[in-house]
């Protein structure tokens, strides 16, 4: 059954999720079909492929929320992106000159959980030589900058996707819908110097935090070789 509501499009059928103008179907645990609202509403029984894509979701205090699409595995060559410096000045993944790369997203460096994560990852980061580690959010770059400078954070660099918002979008990993709509979900990838990644890692509740030992670990390896 399709209702509105304050001019909103739900859905209420068995085993669905609404998320506004779409609806969501459970595929497996942790992966989505999200179909366009006004062509199931139009079609019903959904034959365009291209009206539907598959997308994972990340929790809320155990409620779904979608993102984007899905974050890349282990084994893929990551795409370049564009980030925003502290300074304003913009910079590229693939222009970036290190051993080993930690690319790790968090929805807002104003959170505590955020600012947990990031001091944790400045404090296990440091003595390892060759690592390039981004934290990465849509905060604006004064508040990033105001941030590391008042912790004192010398093993992380936070940098904003805001500007043109490269990296939620082309490795999946923007919250769709809910509060955090518009933010990135948590996660890490860890990738050579010839962005291959290595580790990947979407973290399934938001106010979780990764797995360091794991990402340490890969890490270290791969500075071994």
């Amino acid at each position: 059954m399709i209702y509105h509501s304050k001019g909103r499009p739900q859905v209420l059928l068995d085993g669905f999720f609404a998320f506004s103008h779409k609806i969501t179907l459970k595929a497996r645990p942790g992966l989505w079909l999200c179909i366009n609202l006004k062509t199931f509403a139009t079609i019903q029984n959904v034959e365009p492929l291209n009206d539907i894509r598959i997308m994972e979701t990340v929790n809320l205090k155990g409620f779904p929320i979608p993102i984007s699409g899905e974050l890349p595995n282990e084994g893929i060559t990551a795409e370049d992106f564009c980030y925003v410096r502290n300074n304003l000045n913009e910079f590229h993944l693939h222009d970036l000159d290190a051993k080993v790369k930690v690319l790790i997203s968090v929805p807002s460096l104003d959170t505590n959980i955020c600012q947990t994560e990031t001091r944790k990852f400045n404090e296990k980061l440091e003595g390892i030589d060759g690592v390039k580690a981004l934290i990465i959010s849509k905060d604006l770059p004064f508040a990033q900058k105001r941030f590391c400078e008042t912790e004192g954070l010398k093993n992380v660099e936070a940098v904003s996707d805001y500007r043109y918002g490269d990296y939620g979008e082309d490795f999946g990993i923007l919250m769709t819908d809910g509060a955090l709509k518009g933010l990135l979900a948590r996660s890490v990838l860890v990738l050579d110097s010839n962005n291959k990644i290595h580790y990947s890692e979407l973290v399934e509740e938001i106010f979780m935090e990764p797995d360091y030992e794991s990402i340490i670990s890969v890490i270290k390896e791969l500075i071994a070789k």
